[in-house]
């Protein structure tokens, strides 16, 4: 009996494994073919060529995002680490879970003809319960690769689309301002926190937001706004820590010195883009809200626009999501009126790798000037959407 459990034992662990390494293979190739499809360019490698190369094949093998802090941007600063735990049991353990359930039923409801005529019915819950969940996860693995694959493109053309619009708008040509362009930096910074993940897309976002608008004046000017508005409390904990640090340095520098007999004092190394943009409290939702609060009619669309943007990325935008949106379209003064079915209409534009422009965006919070429903979501739409969201929750859960 132990031998017998042994071997199969072994057996089971033997095809548990070359199932994975197939799996693995057929994503993998499936993810190359798309780049090529989409005629993606990885090589030679570059900065951001490595972030998109390393990004596809963490989609295709679902190994997860990375959980870092980006300018300051804690992506799990909402979560609660019980339940990211409780949900990674439940995802490892999802597939004996499934098996044993089946059994069970079938144990229970099948008839005991059925049974005892298919003496291998345990074996072939397991086999179909296992095509199940490859299909699934192969299926949810290639759509998050079609999405990290039309993720920088449509990001780059709908920000210089909506930077445009809102240049031009009024027929007057007007260039941002810094409290616009912070906006859209914590509308970035606010719906990765949201999301709780650092979603490639996201992250490419950031970047190219950062490297239009950041510099050393406007991060300036910036962080002076901050610390009259948080009164300097929330900078101050940041640099007591480094001022701490700082400062022991500083002594172990002067020992040193005095070792060598040196009478020169340790410099100070001045601050990067990265650190100084870290302190303007980017995830923090208050500012944001409060910001939207003060903007003209253009200015808080434009803002809106650059969180449903930032929001939907991923491929998806949840009932949650939903309710940050509208949130954020109240907060404007006056207030604006999101639309839902424009949303689902926009989101499967996206999904689908189709051209979007600003006038989709504009047309969540306010009526179209040009033809009546252009925007609006049909059936197919909320169908497919549905689909999507059972797909999620089926490859999660």
């Amino acid at each position: 009996y132990i031998m017998w459990n042994v071997v199969a034992g072994s057996f089971s662990l033997l095809w548990s494994l070359a199932e994975m390494i197939v799996c693995c293979i057929a994503a993998l190739v499936a993810t190359v073919r798309m780049t090529r499809i989409c005629g993606m360019i990885l090589v030679p490698m570059d900065k951001e060529r490595a972030m998109l190369a390393g990004s596809l094949a963490r989609s295709a093998l679902e190994l997860g995002h990375p959980k870092v802090r980006t300018f300051g941007i804690d992506p799990y600063k909402r979560a609660n680490k019980y339940l990211l735990l409780i949900y990674a049991l439940i995802y490892m353990g999802s597939r004996g879970i499934t098996k044993f359930i089946a059994k069970l039923l079938m144990k229970k409801v099948a008839p005991r003809t059925l049974l005892k005529v298919t003496k291998f019915a345990p074996l072939l819950v397991e086999v179909l319960i296992n095509v199940l969940f490859n299909s699934v996860t192969v299926n949810y693995a290639m759509n998050e690769v079609m999405i990290c694959s039309l993720g920088p493109s449509a990001t780059i053309e709908v920000t210089s689309q909506l930077i445009k619009a809102r240049r031009h708008s009024e027929n007057v040509e007007e260039p941002l301002s810094d409290e616009v362009k912070l906006l859209a930096l914590r509308a970035v910074g606010v719906s990765i926190t949201y999301k709780m993940q650092l979603h490639p897309n996201s992250r490419f976002l950031l970047n190219h937001i950062v490297g239009l608008f950041a510099d050393q004046s406007f991060v300036k000017r910036a962080k002076e706004e901050y610390f009259e508005l948080k009164g300097g409390l929330a900078v101050q904990r940041t640099k007591s820590t480094k001022s701490h640090r700082s400062h022991a340095s500083q002594q172990s520098r002067s020992r040193k010195a005095c070792c060598f007999c040196s009478r020169k004092v340790a410099e100070v190394p001045a601050e990067t883009l990265h650190e100084e943009l870290a302190d303007l409290g980017l995830d923090e939702e208050d500012l944001f809200f409060d910001g939207l609060t003060g903007l003209s009619h253009r200015d808080a669309l434009f803002a809106c626009s650059m969180l449903v943007l930032a929001l939907m990325l991923d491929g998806r935008i949840s009932r949650a999501d939903w309710k940050f949106i509208q949130r954020a379209a109240g907060s404007a003064r006056p207030p604006l009126e999101a639309k839902w079915s424009s949303t689902v209409y926009l989101v499967n534009m996206y999904n689908s790798g189709r051209q979007m422009n600003a006038e989709m965006f504009h047309q969540i919070f306010e009526t179209s000037k040009g033809a009546d429903g252009i925007g609006a979501a049909s059936c197919c739409d909320y169908v497919t959407d549905v689909m999507r969201t059972i797909l999620e929750y089926t490859n999660c859960c």
